[in-house]
Parts: C-alpha cells; sequence; structure tokens
C-alpha cells in the first residue's frame, strides 16, 4: 500500500515542481523575436500575460550590460502580479554601475513599458531612447499597488526627448516609486533628458514618491525644455514625496543641460505630504530655473488645499523662489519675519501655526534665485496673538526665510528673505495669560507673576539690555517674585521667560 501511495504522488509532485516552474521566465537573449534564439523578453511577458504571478529572470550571455533593442512597443503587461526582476541578470566581469539590462526604443518605438494589471512589480532595468514625446514607463488605473523600484534594485529611465514622461500614472490607487534615476544616466551625475520626470494624472491617489529609508528616495533630475518639471501631480490625492533628490545630480551639482521651470508643480492636487519630519524623510530640491526666462521654483503650488510641505531643503531656484503658491493651500498667509539675530529670530503668523523657519540658498545670484529654504533651523508655534520665536545659535549675515502651516496642513509660501543681525539681542513679544509683569515702566520694582503651568516646568527670568548683555536672571520658584530695580541703569530692556527650555513668553522692561 505504501509503494502505491508513493507511486501516486510521485505525479503530484512533478505536476507542481513544472507548475513552480511554468511560472518563471528566464530571459536568454537581447533580440526582438521569440524562442528561435533564446528567450526573449517580449516572449517572456507573452507567456506571463497568460499565466498570473510570473517572475520574468534575466541570464543573458556575455558581460553586462546586456541591450534589449526594441523595434516595436513591448506586449502590454496585462497580467496581475507580473514581476521584471532585472537585477537577476549575472554581471559576467562587468564592475560598472547598474542596471545590467537596458532596453533600447532606438528613437522610434513610444513607450518603454506599459502596465494596465494590479501588484505588478518591475527592477533593475534601464528604459532609454523613447519616441518623440514617449513615456518610459505607463502605468495605467488599473495597475492598482505597483512597485517600480526599491533600495539597491531600482530602475533608470532616461533619453526621452519632446514631452513625454519618465513614469506616466493615469487615476491609479496605490503604488510605490522607490530608488529610481529618472532624466540621467546610471551614475546619476550625467543629464540624459527626459521632459518630465514623473507626472501623475487625475484621480491618481495613494502613491508613495521615495521615502525616509536607506535607498529608497529617487534621483529626479535632469529634465529640460520649457515648462518642464521633475514631478508633476495634478488633481492627484495623497501623493507622498519623501527622500528623494530633485533637480540636482546625486552629488548635487547642477547638471549641464538641465532647465526645469519647477522640481514639483501641485496643480490641484489636495492632501499631499512633501517632505516630512521623520529621519531622511525631507526632499533636496534645487537649480530649477528655467534659464532662458529666469522662471521657475522649487515647488509651485496652485489650486490645492490641505498640503503639507515640511522640512526640505530647497535652494538655487528661479525668480518664483522656493515655494510659490498661486491660489495654493486656500492661500494659507506667509509668516512675518519682523527681527532675526544671532541667538533669536522673531516674527508673526496666524496664531496657533506651526512656523519652520531656514536658511536661504548659498552660493547662488539673490538677483536672478528668489528666496528658499535651504538648511532647515527649527521649527515653533505662534501662540495665541500670533507672536512666535525661535531661539538658537545662528550665523550672522546669512538670510533666512520662513513657512506657517495650519492644523489642516495648508502650508504657506516661503516668507520674504531676511538677514540675521550681526550682534545678539532679544526682541519684543507681547505677553499672555501665563504671565504678568506690573508696573512697566519701573522705578522702584517690578512684579511678576507667572503660571502653575511655568512654574511645574521649570521657569526662569532674563533680563537683556539693548545690547544683548544678559542684566539679571532668576530661577522663580513661586508665582509672585518682587524684581528690585537695584543698580539697572534708566532705560529700554527686554526679558524673556524661559520655561522647558524653551521661550514662554517675552517683552520690553523701561526702567526710569
Amino acid at each position: 500500500m505504501k509503494k502505491k501511495l508513493l507511486f501516486l504522488l510521485a505525479p503530484l509532485a512533478l505536476l507542481s515542481a513544472l507548475s513552480t516552474q511554468a511560472n518563471t521566465y528566464t530571459v536568454t537573449s537581447g533580440v526582438n523575436g521569440t524562442t528561435v534564439d533564446g528567450v526573449s523578453l517580449r516572449w517572456a511577458i507573452t507567456q506571463a500575460n497568460s499565466n498570473p504571478g510570473s517572475i520574468i529572470a534575466f541570464n543573458i550571455p556575455g558581460r553586462a550590460p546586456q541591450y534589449i533593442n526594441l523595434t516595436a512597443s513591448l506586449p502590454v503587461i496585462n497580467n496581475a502580479g507580473t514581476i521584471i526582476d532585472g537585477s537577476t541578470q549575472p554581471a559576467n566581469g562587468f564592475t560598472g554601475i547598474s542596471p545590467k539590462i537596458i532596453i533600447d526604443g532606438g528613437g522610434t518605438v513610444n513607450n518603454g513599458l506599459t502596465i494596465t494589471a494590479a501588484n505588478c512589480e518591475l527592477y533593475g532595468v534601464c528604459i532609454t531612447h523613447m519616441s518623440n514625446s514617449g513615456n518610459g514607463i505607463t502605468i495605467n488605473a488599473t495597475a492598482t499597488n505597483f512597485i517600480i523600484g526599491a533600495p539597491n534594485k531600482g530602475n533608470v529611465i532616461n533619453n526621452i526627448p519632446g514631452y513625454g514622461s519618465g513614469i506616466s500614472l493615469g487615476g491609479i490607487n496605490g503604488g510605490t516609486i522607490q530608488g529610481n534615476k529618472i532624466g540621467t544616466d546610471t551614475t546619476g551625475t550625467v543629464s540624459s533628458s527626459v521632459y518630465n520626470g514623473i507626472t501623475a494624472g487625475s484621480s491618481t491617489k495613494n502613491i508613495l514618491i521615495g521615502g525616509g529609508g536607506a535607498g529608497q528616495g529617487n534621483l529626479i533630475s535632469g529634465q529640460a525644455g520649457p515648462n518642464s518639471c521633475n514631478i508633476i501631480l495634478q488633481s492627484s490625492t495623497h501623493i507622498t514625496i519623501q527622500g528623494n533628490i530633485i533637480g540636482p545630480g546625486i552629488n548635487m551639482n547642477h547638471l549641464h543641460g538641465s532647465t526645469i521651470s519647477d522640481g514639483i508643480y501641485l496643480l490641484g492636487a489636495d492632501s499631499c505630504i512633501i517632505g516630512g519630519a521623520g529621519p531622511g524623510q525631507g526632499n533636496i530640491i534645487g537649480y530649477d530655473i528655467d534659464t532662458t526666462s529666469t522662471i521657475g521654483a522649487g515647488i509651485q503650488n496652485q489650486g490645492t488645499h490641505a498640503d503639507l510641505i515640511s522640512r526640505n531643503s530647497i535652494f538655487c531656484c528661479g525668480n518664483w523662489g522656493g515655494l510659490q503658491s498661486i491660489s495654493g493651500n486656500n492661500n494659507f498667509p506667509v509668516p512675518v519675519i519682523t527681527s532675526a539675530y544671532t541667538n533669536i529670530i522673531n516674527g508673526t503668523a496666524t496664531a496657533k501655526s506651526t512656523v519652520e523657519v531656514f536658511y536661504n540658498q548659498s552660493g547662488c545670484t539673490t538677483t536672478i534665485y528668489g528666496c528658499s529654504g535651504e538648511t532647515y533651523l527649527g521649527t515653533v508655534v505662534a501662540n495665541s496673538s500670533g507672536m512666535w520665536s525661535l531661539n538658537g545659535t545662528f550665523t550672522g549675515g546669512l538670510d533666512i526665510t520662513a513657512t506657517a502651516t495650519d492644523s489642516a496642513n495648508n502650508t504657506s509660501a516661503f516668507a520674504n528673505c531676511f538677514p540675521i543681525s550681526l550682534t545678539t539681542n532679544v526682541i519684543n513679544l507681547s505677553d499672555n495669560t501665563n504671565f504678568r509683569l506690573y508696573p512697566n515702566p519701573v522705578s522702584t520694582y517690578t512684579n511678576l507673576e507667572v503660571s502653575d503651568n511655568l512654574l511645574s516646568q521649570g521657569c526662569e527670568f532674563r533680563l537683556y539690555d539693548i545690547f544683548g548683555r544678559e542684566a539679571i536672571k532668576i530661577t522663580l520658584s513661586q508665582n509672585n517674585t518682587i524684581i528690585n530695580k537695584n543698580n539697572l541703569a534708566n532705560g529700554v530692556y527686554f526679558y524673556q521667560l524661559v520655561s522647558n527650555g524653551t521661550v514662554a513668553g517675552q517683552g520690553k522692561l523701561v526702567v526710569k
């Protein structure tokens, strides 16, 4: 009985093994035909379209990179779960930068790859030389939950003239784009132009472009042409763009031949996230300028709502500056910087809004390049009166700017550039309900009343003269403290209340 049972199981095991093998197709030939000279990519895609969940691997003999020279468009990938993995191609002595599989359209084929099925993945190929106005990768609305690239398995898309895109997204719900180079050579140091890097059309949503983890960010640079953009989101929603290099080369240089109008163009794109407070989430956006007209912006925000733009490094953009708003984010008001010293920056904004402060770009001609935020300095929340203050150590002589964001994630444009004074000082901030200082002016003494909330977190009173020199410093231990004039000379002083390491309030004290 046991022998008979084993005899029956053997064919079932063989059938299972054949079934598994049938769903893996290994490309062994770069020719554009069927199987006469080995398995071609065209034949493998055709087979995968009849078998859900197929994997297309590569093992073309000879030293990489291996070219697949197209004479006609490849079949549309229309079966769910298809994976094309160019990283499986052996190097065979090749020591260059991946990818090792190059799909070359010869300037006559319109699209490199078109995906219409869900849960498809693409890794480790270079798509190049498509025809005028073609796309490197076209992903249609039915291709939900796609994956294009991954850390150490990214794709390269370049050399597409006219008005085409590296990746074109058409009304898709769900997908990830990571670790790719779009618009450069494989090294990321030479422009190999694609007119637009990534375009997301109407109803596209829930897409992650990049990420904060190692190798998740994309390099989207080298685009060229009037009105071209690195990324365009048009009537898209819930798109997250994080950890990418957008505009510069991989080594942060200005790529020769790159003439971008905008780094990221948000056109009616709502509830998107550009950057973020987490490690590696901020994007690097630079050199977005059409040199023929000096226009361009790092981010152009037009007709949008609830787009959070946070902690990106934006520099060397056109006259539109680092962040331009045209009725973007409900026209949320731009913050105002009222004063800036080497130890404190003050301003006004919408009450309770979150203010992010940045150094402006360095090494760019200010008559051509608008104000941008290259280096993030810190975040502070405006009080109920709209006053805000950021303490720290800042470099005198440099320009700063700032954005404001409300509780619904509407981020403003950048504030006008403001120079940091070469001196230390403390500037006026009106009182709030947590403390009172009276009388003011003072002739003999003044009474300081502070709330239990400030005392519970540890609170200090600091008084400075007009030159920023500390005149009085008191650690407060009770709600009411008498501060005597003592040896203070008549004149104007500035005070701070510091609680839990931050400025809880400040203002002007007149001694007479």
